[in-house]
């Protein structure tokens, strides 16, 4: 981030607005008294219904849209921690009831090398909401446990969803679910969903068209390709060394080698092919890895991850080109990478890509391929080789973006401050 984006954020972030407000109106005393009016949720089947209401104030809250007669958003209620016994993998907002064999202990900040809880400067209290990109979500959620522990009175929810919920939820789009004060991002921006004069604050295009949002570059992640620890997939990749961008692009893509081929592919990529454009084997990249079809898995079409891993490794998506559905289980895919975690255990010879955080958390069960760097080498992904750049074409910023608003802000700065110190990255 250059100097003078620094400099604008912490204007933008530091600013305060003070707001007035009055109330007036006649004193016509002399005036019939008028009919009380309660007003109150008037629909029965709302979760707040007030029988004694007689005008409807627009406060009914439902678990889901009821059918799509009071204009919700298909919030679907449940566990959202895939820790969890209960977990619950198509839940939009966590109802609390997640239930575990052993309570999940708080994480243990003062053993961090280089955390220094004085250091936190707290905001006021009050709700902070975020959602968005499941890459970003560890960071998030591990900066609230933190924040929240040090700082009395302020309650943070972190939820995932995907970039595009995040961005959807910053925008009050109601389509993508409930507002949020900080939208989480593995992608930029798209055209559709807003626009930008500065490269960095972004009026909303969708949903409520008066919110805007800046844009906080806050690390930078290394999408990385996953197996099964010591499964057949595993074995072959290992024993080639790792992957090329071409080898990724015929594992996942739908075109046959001919497309490949006339839009810039390389063949040599398979040293073994059986010219059958039916079969996708581990064994026609290497003949020393098992004759047995390749399954894939990855991120689902809301995920900034799967946007990124698209535009970089299928790059005739423009045309046409896509993730093959035609496979053995399809494209197993989803916003919640869990659920990639538990596929790629029960598969070995599946693999599948998420952000470096989740592979990093599940390094006893998986294994990441080297991937072929723009020098030639084939560099594994790790904090060392995606900080200083040699872990590429697949390591790519990820983003919170704030809700400019003068009381959302008075509560976020401060957050992310605390998030983006030495004490947030230790």
């Amino acid at each position: 981030m250059n100097d003078k984006l620094k400099f604008w954020i912490m204007t933008v972030l530091m600013l305060t607005v003070p707001l007035a407000g009055c109330v007036g109106g006649s004193d016509d005393s002399d005036d019939e008294p008028a009919p009380i009016d309660i007003m109150g949720c008037m629909d029965d089947a709302a979760n707040n219904y007030d029988p004694s209401a007689t005008s409807d104030d627009g406060s009914c809250t439902y678990d889901t849209d009821n059918g799509g007669n009071n204009g919700g958003t298909d919030d679907v209620m449940g566990c959202m921690d895939s820790n969890a016994n209960n977990y619950d993998s198509v839940a939009t907002v966590d109802d609390g009831s997640c239930e575990y064999d052993e309570e999940p202990t708080s994480t243990d900040f003062d053993g961090i090398a280089g955390f220094d809880a004085s250091s936190i400067q707290c905001g006021p209290t009050g709700d902070i909401s975020i959602a968005g990109s499941s890459t970003v979500f560890p960071v998030a959620n591990l900066w609230a446990e933190a924040y929240q522990k040090y700082c009395n009175g302020v309650a943070i929810t972190v939820e995932g969803g995907g970039s595009g919920a995040g961005a959807g939820r910053v925008c009050a789009n109601s389509e993508k679910g409930t507002p949020v004060d900080i939208g989480d991002m593995s992608r930029g921006w798209k055209s559709s969903e807003a626009s930008t004069d500065d490269g960095f604050t972004y009026d909303c295009l969708k949903g409520d068209t008066s919110r805007s949002a800046v844009q906080i570059d806050v690390a930078i992640d290394g999408l990385s390709v996953v197996m099964k620890k010591g499964g057949a997939a595993d074995t072959c990749v290992s024993g080639m060394g790792g992957l090329t961008v071409d080898q990724l692009r015929w594992i996942y893509s739908d075109y046959t080698a001919a497309e490949l081929t006339a839009t810039g592919w390389d063949a040599n990529a398979l040293s073994n092919s059986d010219n059958n454009d039916a079969t996708h084997l581990w064994s026609e990249l290497d003949a020393s890895c098992p004759n047995a079809e390749i399954k894939i898995s990855g991120a689902d079409s809301e995920s900034g991850t799967y946007e990124y891993f698209m535009e970089t490794v299928l790059s005739d998506h423009d045309n046409g080109e896509a993730f093959d559905a035609n496979r053995p289980d399809g494209y197993t895919n989803s916003a919640e990478d869990e659920v990639i975690v538990n596929y790629l255990e029960s598969n070995e010879e599946a693999i599948g890509y998420f952000g470096y955080a989740y592979y990093d958390a599940n390094k006893d069960a998986l294994s990441a391929a080297a991937v072929e760097n723009s020098d030639g080498e084939m560099v594994h992904p790790d904090t060392e080789t995606v900080g200083n750049g040699d872990y590429n074409p697949l390591a790519r910023r990820i983003y919170m973006n704030l809700h400019v608003d003068a009381q959302a802000l008075q509560k976020t700065r401060p957050f992310l401050a605390f998030g983006l110190s030495d004490s947030g990255s230790a």
